[in-house]
């Protein structure tokens, strides 16, 4: 008997161990992500920093940079232009209109930079932002990439440099260095050495996120590292593959991720895989592939600061060459903090914006992944308190006034003293208001996907994708058919349908428009994601799908 106890006994603590070893394989790593704080440490809050720019006329025979600074600024409305231009300049610093012997470039008559676009939707704007590369042999303030943004979206030009100076209070997430700038252009691109330089205005720099940042801020510089361009954390079978795959194409893959880190794709591959297969927990994939902490913590800073911007762009992912943990690290926030107060969805306020993407999807149908959420977002509520909101609207107020009223930042959106002291009393209680319109949100069923409808003989169908209810109410679909996107007539209505698909008979050639509205026993309703664009009069129409009966 003794012998059999001390066997059973020995076999519990070999399993027990085998146990613990298991679960530290996954859940008990500490994966933990921690900013370098000391890299903020020379940084200034409200410092404007004059930058003096002069673009130099192309020499002969050089075909790659033979562009003028006319050409740059109108690539977008320029049919004739394959190449998107590069420009050499000269980067230099001043103070005061004078550039002294002790600044940055003082003297130099020969480029030290390359000067191109930068931005997604900002390219197209009438003012724009610019990415400067320096000779990585003298770098300005020890930044190689200089990113000028203009932020023409953001009526007071100052809501990323705010929301990054919040975000370095923030834990399991990173920051990033911003300055403010004072642009000045000369143009010497088309052999005019009288012009002088030209007041561009007020710019705000941010630190470019690259192996170099990876390095500053203690991270993994020889890691991976992707910049989410249209990104729903979808598997893209065709396009997402790994480079030594034969149908492999960069250009491709860089519509959707654009490479920033190591060139190999196996890791990601790995992990998308996982957040596609249903069969595997939702929490087995977060705590195999990504810091839970960190993930949540994103979500809800998009949350809280109502960047609306980033259900499949406007960030970066990250993660050590030697680890299978994800990271995100944020970028661009000049549409949060009250930024993006124009007609909207609504269901871009809140979780359901983030409803689309896979990962996020998954991760919430989880009741205490919700909760979890919701942690997050009121911890976040207390940690950015109206007290540093108030000092840095106080502190940035006078600067954004002063530029708002001159040339050439007036030429965006002339806003009077008024306006612009509403618009910063918007960006005062933007907190507040996101809180609440988070909350909101978790009392509404979730939008749905519109699908292409399809003809099969005399009938022509229609689908959608399910909906989702936190709060477990029943919910019911309410279809409408049109020939106009206003829905100012109705063809065909179908209300309190409990099954996401339609059958009618077809139609008469021409193009029509259909939409899905989700109510819920309470009450509370949403559109679906698709939007509608009108061409002609540039008009968007929100949960509307077009489609062409031949």
């Amino acid at each position: 008997m003794k012998l059999h106890k001390i066997i059973f006994t020995t076999f519990i603590v070999l399993l027990t161990i085998i146990s613990c070893s298991q679960n530290n394989s996954t859940n008990d790593i500490d994966t933990t992500i921690a900013d370098n704080v000391q890299v903020y440490e020379n940084d200034s809050l409200s410092n404007i920093k004059e930058v003096y720019i002069t673009v130099l006329e192309p020499k002969k025979n050089d075909k790659k940079y033979n562009y003028t600074l006319h050409d740059l600024n109108t690539y977008y409305d320029n049919e004739i232009l394959e190449d998107e231009p590069e420009l050499k300049v000269i980067f230099q610093e001043g103070r005061n209109g004078v550039i002294d012997k002790d600044d940055f470039g003082f003297g130099l008559s020969d480029s030290n930079g390359i000067m191109e676009l930068r931005g997604q939707s900002s390219r197209i704007a009438d003012l724009k932002s610019y990415k400067i590369k320096l000779n990585s042999k003298t770098p300005w303030d020890g930044f190689e990439t200089v990113n000028l943004n203009k932020h023409p979206f953001d009526d007071l030009r100052i809501r990323n440099k705010i929301t990054f100076e919040l975000i370095k209070e923030i834990d399991n997430i990173t920051s990033a260095r911003t300055q403010f700038v004072h642009l000045y252009v000369r143009d010497y691109s088309e052999g005019n050495y009288s012009n002088n330089f030209v007041d561009y205005g007020l710019f705000t720099h941010i630190e470019n996120i690259d192996r170099e940042y990876l390095d500053n801020h203690d991270l993994d510089k020889n890691g991976y590292l992707y910049k989410v361009e249209n990104f729903e954390f979808k598997r893209y079978e065709d396009i997402l593959l790994d480079v030594d795959d034969t149908d492999y194409d960069e250009d491709e893959f860089e519509n959707i991720l654009e490479i920033k880190g190591v060139d190999d794709h196996k890791k990601l591959l790995k992990m998308l895989d996982a957040v596609n297969n249903d069969r595997i927990n939702i929490n087995e994939v977060i705590d195999t592939y990504f810091d839970r902490e960190n993930f949540v913590t994103w979500l809800a800073l998009n949350i809280i600061t109502d960047n609306v911007d980033t259900q499949s762009r406007n960030y970066f992912l990250y993660s050590p060459l030697d680890s299978e943990t994800w990271y995100f690290l944020p970028w661009d926030y000049d549409k949060g903090l009250g930024g993006y107060s124009n007609t909207r969805p609504i269901w871009t306020r809140g979780v359901s914006n983030y409803w689309g993407i896979i990962l996020v999807n998954r991760f919430l149908k989880n009741e205490n992944n919700l909760i979890e959420l919701t942690n997050k977002v009121d911890e976040l509520y207390n940690d950015l308190d109206q007290e540093k909101i108030d000092n840095l609207v106080d502190l940035y107020k006078p600067i954004a006034k002063y530029y708002l009223n001159r040339y050439p930042d007036n030429l965006i959106n002339d806003l009077t003293n008024e306006e612009i002291d509403a618009e910063f009393e918007l960006l005062r209680n933007s907190i507040t208001t996101n809180k609440n319109e988070y909350y909101k949100s978790l009392e509404r069923p979730m939008p749905v996907f519109l699908n292409s409808p399809y003809v099969t003989g005399n009938f022509i169908e229609f689908d959608w994708s399910d909906s989702y209810d936190f709060m477990n109410d029943d919910f019911y679909y309410s279809f409408e058919l049109s020939d106009k996107p206003d829905f100012s007539t109705i063809i065909y209505q179908e209300d309190k349908m409990y099954n996401n698909e339609l059958i009618i008979k077809r139609l008469p050639p021409g193009k029509y428009f259909y939409r899905v509205i989700v109510t819920n026993s309470k009450g509370n309703h949403t559109d679906a994601f698709d939007i509608y664009l009108d061409d002609e009069t540039l008009t968007y129409y929100y949960g509307v799908k077009q489609f062409v009966v031949i």
